[in-house]
Parts: C-alpha cells; sequence; structure tokens
C-alpha cells in the first residue's frame, strides 16, 4: 500500500516498471494515496499520471477523507472527466498491449524509455 504523498507519487512510476520486468503487467497504483489524506493538487496530479497505468483506479483506506474527484469541486471535476477521458481513449491501446504481452509478442505493457530507443542517449539518460 502506498501514502498520499509526492514521494509515493513518484515511487508508483519506479514500480509499474519494475514489475512488467518482472512479468507481472497487471499492476497499478492506488491514485491519490492509500493511507492518509491526499490533497487537491496531488490528486490531480495522480489522476492525470495514473491515466496511464495499466492498473487505474483511485482507491484508500477506510477511515480517509474521500478523495473521489466530486469532493473537490466542480474545476477538479471538469479535469478529472479529462484525464478520465484521456484514460478511456487509450484503454483499446491498453488492451492490445495486454494482449501481445499475454501471446508473447512483446514482453512488457509499460516499459523505460530505453527499452523503446536503446541507441538514444537522452532515453538512458532520463530519469525524471
Amino acid at each position: 500500500d502506498n501514502s498520499a504523498t509526492w514521494a509515493d507519487l513518484r515511487r508508483s512510476i519506479i514500480g509499474m516498471l519494475e514489475f512488467n520486468l518482472f512479468g507481472i503487467p497487471y499492476v497499478g497504483a492506488d491514485i491519490c494515496g492509500f493511507m492518509g489524506d491526499t490533497t487537491p493538487e496531488l490528486c490531480l496530479r495522480w489522476m492525470q499520471l495514473g491515466a496511464f497505468y495499466p492498473f487505474s483506479r483511485n482507491h484508500n483506506a477506510i477511515g480517509q477523507k474521500s478523495q473521489h474527484p466530486g469532493v473537490f469541486g466542480a474545476e477538479f471535476g471538469s479535469a478529472s472527466r479529462e484525464i478520465l477521458e484521456t484514460r478511456y481513449w487509450l484503454l483499446p491501446h491498453v488492451y492490445t498491449l495486454f494482449h501481445q504481452v499475454s501471446s508473447g509478442q512483446i514482453g512488457t505493457v509499460i516499459r523505460p524509455l530505453h527499452h523503446e530507443f536503446p541507441t538514444e542517449p537522452m532515453a538512458l539518460g532520463n530519469s525524471r
């Protein structure tokens, strides 16, 4: 489980890349954090990132403040709708990647840039 912190948002990227390399492609972090109370800014940024997770859900522990898009106001809700539309637009591609992984055509659903562009020096040195 993760916490509602900027550090855990960043670590979620590393975790998903590692799990895919270990052969576990159906992975995602608890968007906005599972433990602790999130902030609107952190939750919105995490939702933007989470649109690209293989498994994407906003989920937190019992007893934590609600963090669904409606609790942060109309502007947050509108931004969340746009993010979720992007996610739904990408789903056919994500499902295709899962099929390709399960049939042995490719190895991962998500992967580091240097796996896609192994001869590009900028891809190898990019860690942020």
